[in-house]
């Protein structure tokens, strides 16, 4: 419960610096929400547009080993040694 007071104490007597702190984490939060909400959009228009352009629901694979970059253009990518 002390700790409780100390904390609440050094908040009141620190007003410019908890709303200086309390801002940056605020932005910190607001860019990683908006970040991921981006990256999801991103990923599911992907997905949709690739398969109402080229597959349907169904999508036919070949018995080659070579992987293919979804997001780089279907470019070939080099297995790790």
């Amino acid at each position: 419960m002390i700790l409780l007071k100390i904390a609440f104490r050094n908040l009141r007597e620190h007003k410019i610096k908890t709303l200086i702190i309390g801002t940056l984490i605020a932005v910190g939060i607001a860019f990683l929400v908006l970040g991921n909400s981006v990256m999801g959009t991103i990923t599911q228009g992907m997905e949709s547009s690739f398969k109402h352009n080229f597959t349907g629901d169904l999508i036919l694979r070949t018995t080659n080993e070579e992987d293919i970059a979804f997001i780089e253009g279907f470019c070939v990518v080099p297995k790790p040694l």
